[in-house]
């Protein structure tokens, strides 16, 4: 059959989120390109408009329902992929204390980008695995604290015991641009 939702696993135990604007359109040209490819036309609007009514009286078919969904998911810009001019699209940034970081779209859910930050050696050649991730924080790298259009970032934070035989803790600090992830 057909899947209609999957869980996204790294989500499970998230423990720290944090929301970030995302990325501005990359030209003028680029958000003037989205906003055609978002803006529907007379014919669309007027299918929208009839089937809506016929949905509200309970006249419509479940095909009509269905196309009247697909419409309305196919061309709202709530779901493009960029920052608009009010600041409400947004990308919610969660961070799993295995190192699973995942950025979701605000409007509908979807993953934007994942990154997983466990695995492999870290610089003292002990395991990064051994990581417990426990904070994601906003940054801002010097000299961009005025800069509204630079790109967001988030320092990542986690901490492990230190396998050395001074037993300590060891942190790791992890900058993600949240652009790219």
């Amino acid at each position: 059959g057909k899947e209609h939702w999957a869980r996204e696993e790294a989500l499970a135990l998230a423990a720290e989120i944090i929301f970030a604007r995302l990325p501005p359109p990359k030209s003028a040209a680029a958000a003037a390109a989205d906003d055609l490819r978002v803006r529907p036309s007379f014919e669309e609007r007027y299918r929208v408009q009839l089937l809506a009514l016929k949905a509200r009286f309970n006249q419509a078919t479940p095909e009509e329902i269905t196309e009247l969904t697909t419409l309305r998911r196919g061309r709202g810009v709530k779901l493009l992929p960029t920052r608009d001019t009010n600041g409400f699209r947004r990308q919610i940034v969660a961070l799993a204390p295995s190192g699973a970081l995942v950025s979701l779209h605000n409007g509908d859910g979807r993953v934007m980008w994942r990154r997983f930050l466990g695995g492999g050696p870290d610089p003292l050649g002990d395991p990064a695995s051994a990581y417990n991730y426990s904070a994601v924080l906003p940054w801002r790298p010097s000299g961009e604290q005025h800069n509204h259009d630079a790109a967001e970032h988030a320092l990542i934070l986690g901490t492990a015991s230190s396998a050395s035989s001074s037993g300590g803790l060891k942190t790791r600090a992890v900058v993600v641009d949240l652009y790219t992830g």
